[in-house]
């Protein structure tokens, strides 16, 4: 019900008995006095028994939690479970064989003052029929609303690390990257030397590798990928350069390929000869450029041929023919064929026909000249092999070739020459005319 109103007077008696000394109170006012009182002395004893028992005590289920000051002391200071070594104060409450305890002095706890040895130290307050499931946590938490405040997941923000009591001390204690690559460095011998060993090792064991095609990831590889991209790698040396191996004859017509060695590979995976210390790989030659020309051209240049990869380079011409009786003509660069060298060639050359030159040397001229007769223009042509020495400051070469000259005779040439530039390119180019046919080819012999 709503909260009963306070009587309050509405007439003055005092005032009337002295307007009017001889006339008896108004009946009327002293009527409606008394209904006031009555109206507001009724609602009070209304709003009492709201609250109050007809035995006196308060009714039940009318005190809640609001009604409660945030003040109010209920007696004791929860501390859970009883332990032995705990410091109690007075009033903590604990709890101790299904009974609840309220500490009376400051104490220590031992067995002999137990809450229940000791009436002294520990008043019982009450018995605990069930203390289990979430009744038995020191908080009440019946829908684990403190699990969810509880858990790192739910947390966001940043804490200093020197809030964290002895979180930087033990970090500091903890072993160092460096301490730790140190420690590694030396004990991991002692232990990998120590593993138990294995009889037979299979193709599926594994061995960690560092993936540089992977930002060096650490990676696993068998056994059998090893051997398979060894064996790989020696077949392919052994199929590039075996044509490079001599055979010798163990009887006649019977042919014997070279032995290779068969001990294991070096470490940068060559294979040698067993009777010479000769890495195969240096034996071979390499095809560096080639040319066929089966329409006229000015010129065939081989730009930037000559690198410090070969010391040696051999250049193979097959039928060369020129569109006039001329001469065939070859010349070098020292900028990779942005121009050509027209001067400082010195060259001597032997023809088999009187009409030859005669092997003088010549000096200063603009180009080499590599048939020193004219040739034939139709029906002939050039074939010669030729060598190129790369030496550190001049080229040096060497060569033969046959031709037929503009008299139709056979003519055996041999020429050789040098030039005092570390040349990088080569041109050949006739004296008159173009080139119409033939085909260029320059090897590269890897070094000894």
């Amino acid at each position: 019900m709503a909260n009963p109103n306070p009587y309050t007077p509405s007439y003055s008696f005092s005032d009337w008995q002295t307007s009017n000394p001889l006339k008896p109170l108004p009946a009327p006012q002293v009527d409606n006095e008394f209904a006031n009182i009555s109206t507001s002395l009724n609602a009070a004893i209304t709003g009492l028994t709201d609250v109050r028992r007809s035995d006196g005590q308060l009714k039940n289920a009318i005190v809640t939690v609001e009604s409660l000051s945030p003040s109010l002391n209920i007696g004791f200071t929860l501390r859970g479970a009883w332990a032995s070594g705990e410091h109690y104060v007075s009033a903590d409450g604990v709890v101790y064989n299904s009974n609840f305890y309220r500490a009376l002095v400051t104490h220590d706890a031992t067995n002999a003052n137990r809450p229940d040895l000791s009436p002294t130290t520990w008043q019982l307050l009450f018995s605990i029929a069930s203390i289990s499931g979430a009744m038995s946590a020191f908080v009440y938490d019946p829908n684990n609303h403190m699990a969810d405040a509880f858990d790192r997941a739910n947390h966001t923000g940043t804490q200093a690390i020197s809030t964290v009591a002895s979180l930087q001390s033990s970090l500091d204690l903890k072993l160092s990257i460096s301490a730790f690559s140190t420690t590694l460095a030396t004990s991991l011998p002692g232990v990998l030397n120590a593993a138990t060993t294995k009889n037979a090792i299979a193709d599926a064991d594994k061995m960690p590798l560092l993936d540089s095609a992977d930002a060096f990831s650490l990676k696993a590889y068998t056994l059998a990928d090893l051997i398979n991209s060894v064996f790989k790698t020696a077949r392919i040396i052994t199929n590039a350069y075996f044509a490079a191996a001599t055979f010798r004859l163990r009887a006649p017509s019977v042919a014997v390929y070279q032995l290779f060695d068969a001990s294991p590979l070096t470490a940068d995976r060559t294979l040698k000869l067993a009777n010479r210390d000769t890495d195969l790989g240096k034996l071979g030659w390499e095809l560096l450029a080639e040319t066929i020309v089966s329409t006229p051209v000015a010129a065939v240049d081989f730009p930037n041929v000559l690198s410090s990869a070969f010391d040696r380079y051999e250049i193979e011409l097959t039928d060369v023919s020129p569109s006039v009786a001329t001469n065939l003509l070859m010349r070098m660069s020292i900028d990779g064929g942005a121009n050509w060298l027209t001067s400082g060639y010195t060259y001597g050359s032997v023809v088999s026909l009187p009409s030859g030159a005669s092997g003088a040397q010549v000096a200063s001229t603009s180009q080499f000249v590599i048939a020193s007769t004219t040739l034939l223009a139709s029906n002939a042509a050039v074939c010669a092999s030729m060598t190129m020495h790369r030496a550190p400051t001049r080229r040096h070469f060497e060569h033969s070739a046959f031709f037929t000259n503009s008299g139709g005779d056979g003519v055996f040439c041999a020429v050789g020459g040098a030039i005092s530039q570390a040349a990088d390119s080569i041109r050949f180019l006739v004296g008159a005319g173009n080139i119409v046919s033939g085909r260029f080819r320059i090897y590269g012999v890897r070094k000894g």
